[in-house]
């Protein structure tokens, strides 16, 4: 099994230990947060692909906190395991559909959890050789201000200038609603108002990577 084939369970109460036994039997390394703070400090010592959040009755103030962790370590799929009840509440719906690749309601299938997390494993690695943000040859100017999440946004948006901004958003797992709202900050504050714009001032290739036309994208939103 690869040796970072890592799971951080975010859960107020122990793991099923029928889930337990099936995980360590499929080679996962297995890390229990009760708190998100707790979750915080682990994913800050070590990288997490896949995270599994079992939500019981969640305040909005804590939801909030934990969309602030998910947001926080891009480089993670996360997945829910909550009753069905939880799902109906606006402030769970809201954190699940926005940052969540997936999620289980209870009664928990163990079996079925498990293949989901193969596969959300999967696309961390896949996501993880592939992040807009690791671009070769891409560097944003650092008098624009951005943050490291809007310099992320730019570097997409260089690596593939004519793509679909759905297309960009999915690669960084947010919706295209959220993708837009960052765009609009990004270009108020690089002082432009469209990707041609931004790509133009903004966005420089070192010399051994010099821009071509093929390169330059069509001035869109």
């Amino acid at each position: 099994m690869p040796s970072d084939r890592r799971l951080l369970i975010l859960s107020e109460e122990p793991c099923p230990p029928h889930l337990v036994g099936q995980l360590l039997q499929l080679g996962w390394e297995i890390v229990h947060a009760a708190q998100i703070g707790f979750a915080e400090r682990a994913m800050a010592a070590n990288p997490f692909p896949v995270c599994v959040v079992f939500f019981r009755d969640p305040s909005p103030e804590s939801c909030a906190a934990l969309q602030s962790l998910v947001r926080s370590r891009p480089e993670s799929e996360w997945l829910a395991v909550l009753p069905r009840s939880l799902i109906l509440r606006p402030h769970v719906q809201s954190v699940v559909a926005e940052y969540f690749v997936d999620y289980h309601t209870e009664p928990l299938d163990a079996a079925f959890l498990c293949r989901t997390l193969g596969h959300a494993y999967g696309r961390a690695v896949l996501r993880r050789h592939v992040l807009p943000a690791l671009t070769p040859g891409v560097r944003v100017s650092p008098e624009a201000g951005l943050t490291p999440r809007e310099k992320q946004i730019v570097a997409a948006l260089l690596a593939d200038p004519n793509a679909p901004l759905k297309v960009i958003a999915t690669g960084l797992r947010i919706s295209e609603n959220t993708l837009r709202n960052h765009l609009t900050t990004i270009y108020s504050k690089v002082k432009v108002t469209s990707r041609g714009g931004l790509y133009a001032r903004e966005v420089q290739r070192v010399p051994r990577t010099p821009v071509t036309s093929d390169a330059a994208p069509r001035d869109q939103p």
